[in-house]
């Protein structure tokens, strides 16, 4: 559930998690013209729907939603925070000792990327973009990234474990990098109230971006004259060897001709062995 304090304020927010049921009316009173919630279990739409027809600014997902969308094996246990599409490792339990395992149920889903476009296709302003799906904070990141539209959120706000507590997914600490490379700058929350799985904030500097992308432009522009200042002096090289082959040669016609040369004048001085 979101506790976070923004000095910047923000226009819009996308939830993703199951903790959008008991932010949204918060979300709502903060002042945000426009509040997206979706979720991964199924379990949540009706929660998810009631806080829709209750607040007029918030849009609700039509269905669960997962990374890459179509039918995904969902996770269920005790705990409902920690329900999701990956199988679970032997340290979830040991972190959580009464965790228990509810099932399994394979859902239809919706794909991320899809439905951030189509949410927030018309919404302008800043966004601030909410991740609690555990373990695939970094695959939902990637697909918002690769569909171009992770650049609608200044904020980032996500929730991972410090260990990896599901098999193929995220840490803390992954989340961390991927975030820097995407462009933000990353601090992790203060005080948080699950030290092993705390929340990451992510900022994005439309100036400091811009920067970025000037200083990676100028790099590659500079690696590609590089790349042909090594091809023209790998010519340069060759041309060289090319040219003392051929004074090499032409060093041996001089000393042929002068040898024939040589031979004339001896044959015109002594008529007799002409």
């Amino acid at each position: 559930m979101v506790a976070i304090s923004l000095s910047v304020p923000l226009d819009y927010v996308v939830h993703l998690g199951a903790g959008a049921v008991s932010a949204a009316s918060k979300y709502a009173r903060s002042g945000m013209k426009t509040v997206v919630l979706g979720s991964v279990d199924p379990q949540d739409m009706p929660g998810l729907r009631q806080q829709a027809t209750s607040l007029k600014s918030i849009q609700v997902a039509s269905g669960p939603i997962s990374p890459s969308g179509a039918a995904v094996v969902l996770h269920r246990y005790n705990h409902k925070a920690l329900n999701g599409f990956l199988e679970p490792e032997e340290a979830l339990f040991e972190l959580f000792p009464g965790l228990q395992n509810r099932g399994e149920l394979c859902v239809e889903t919706l794909a991320v990327a899809q439905w951030v476009q189509d949410s927030t296709s018309v919404i302008k302003g800043k966004g601030l973009l909410v991740i609690e799906v555990p373990g695939q904070g970094g695959d939902i990141l990637s697909a918002l990234s690769e569909a171009g539209c992770l650049e609608r959120f200044q904020f980032v706000r996500l929730q991972e474990g410090r260990k990896q507590l599901y098999k193929g997914g995220s840490t803390s600490a992954q989340l961390r990098r991927e975030l820097e490379t995407l462009g933000y700058a990353v601090w992790e929350e203060a005080a948080a109230e699950d030290p092993a799985r705390p929340y990451l904030i992510g900022w994005r500097n439309a100036p400091e971006r811009t920067r970025a992308k000037e200083v990676q432009a100028n790099r590659q522009a500079l690696d590609l004259c590089e790349a042909d200042l090594a091809e023209l002096q790998q010519r340069y090289g060759a041309l060289l060897q090319e040219k003392e082959d051929l004074e090499e040669l032409l060093g041996q016609l001089v000393k042929h001709v002068e040898t024939a040369e040589k031979t004339l004048q001896t044959r015109a001085s002594d008529p007799e062995n002409g």
